[in-house]
């Protein structure tokens, strides 16, 4: 019976002797006292190159094809972290956006609007300044087309999700009376 050595295993197949994922794979190989090379997994590298060319370039310019290689990875593994160029553009945005901070500002149901407006503010700001600077791009994008197919992705599912929190805090301040509801009017007809 012939046997092979570890270097004539395939990946794969190494997997499905382990019976597990990458992890496995990973402390299997620095059991061996071998580096296994510390990479960030594919959607990390990703998010990450997506956002510094969301910066150097503009958002139009992301594909899943322009990603994969300052990622390091395949298009195929693009395609198997996000699903697609909308759904890696999506997690990008929460990546480096000021949502989830916000959202959690907002959940702690803040008493003193001031405080929470300069904490909001703050983040936003952050937001902004953090490099890669993918923020200030895809808010260009939204000023200058703000019906462009480029951001049709984030808006679908980013703005639900957006006004949803904040749209909550928004309408408890409303009904604590400390400020007023000012609803949308127009008296013009275009």
């Amino acid at each position: 019976m012939m046997t092979s050595s570890p270097t004539d295993i395939s990946r794969s197949t190494l997997l499905r002797r382990l019976g597990g994922g990458r992890r496995v794979l990973d402390d299997a190989v620095r059991a061996a006292v071998v580096d296994p090379g510390g990479q960030k997994p594919v959607r990390e590298r990703a998010i990450e190159a997506g956002a510094a060319l969301i910066s150097s370039q503009g958002l139009a310019s992301v594909s899943l094809e322009r990603v994969a290689s300052p990622a390091q990875c395949s298009v195929h593994s693009l395609y198997a972290g996000f699903g697609g160029r909308d759904e890696m553009l999506q997690a990008i945005f929460l990546r480096y956006s000021p949502i989830v901070d916000v959202e959690e500002v907002v959940a702690n149901q803040p008493t003193d609007l001031d405080s929470t407006i300069r904490a909001i503010c703050v983040l936003m700001a952050a937001a902004i300044g953090r490099e890669p600077r993918g923020m200030p791009a895809i808010l260009a994008e939204l000023l200058a087309r703000p019906q462009g197919d480029s951001l049709q992705p984030i808006v679908r599912s980013i703005y639900p999700r957006l006004f949803d929190g904040v749209g909550k805090w928004l309408s408890s301040e409303i009904s604590a009376g400390r400020i007023r509801d000012l609803r949308r009017s127009c008296s013009c007809s275009r």
